[in-house]
């Protein structure tokens, strides 16, 4: 393959303002509008005001950062870590390094959260912007059942920035025909 076919089948998403971070900044500009309703009691004109600048500042910093989300190329796959972080990190993963690469869903309440993650061979290091440990397992397993612990702990959510599939598996059948993508989103 030469470079310009393979440059123009890398898949990159970056966050960004998605329809889901517009609609939460409108909420948070709702707050914060509260804040300055005649008569309200000072309390609630401070905890509305607050929790709206709170909320319109991380969605927008978030959505200017333009940080990558994730990269799917030649080298493997590069998961972005959380854009509000200082020393915001991504992991790097081999194709050497991933069986499968999939797609979950974490159901919360009436909101579901879509996730990407990556199957990993048995004994694969960690991914160091991750959180470990017993409590945690223990969280993830009340909470995401249906997916196995080590998939979740090669996940990033999909939030502030869009995945778009048909791209997705085209960079992979370009780049690691081998690994297979499951989606595991209605389970």
């Amino acid at each position: 393959m030469d470079s310009e076919t393979a440059e123009t089948a890398v898949y990159e998403a970056r966050f960004g303002w998605t329809g889901r971070t517009v609609r939460l900044s409108l909420i948070s500009l709702a707050f914060l509008g509260c804040a300055f309703i005649p008569n309200i009691s000072l309390g609630i004109a401070v905890f509305a005001g607050s929790f709206g600048l709170l909320g319109l500042l991380v969605f927008t910093t978030a959505s200017l950062s333009r940080a990558v989300a994730l990269r799917i190329d030649e080298e493997g796959v590069t998961l972005g870590g959380n854009p509000l972080h200082v020393g915001f990190k991504t992991d790097v993963v081999p194709w050497s390094d991933i069986t499968s690469v999939v797609l979950w869903t974490q159901h919360v309440g009436r909101t579901d959260m879509p996730y990407i993650g990556l199957h990993r061979p048995q004994g694969s290091p960690q991914l160091p912007g991750q959180p470990y440990g017993p409590r945690r397992r223990r969280i993830n397993e009340a909470l995401i059942p249906h997916v196995p612990a080590e998939i979740v702990q090669a996940s990033r959510p999909v939030n502030m920035w869009d995945l778009d599939r048909a791209r997705l598996e085209s960079a992979m059948e370009t780049f690691a025909p081998q690994v297979e993508i499951v989606d595991m989103s209605d389970r």
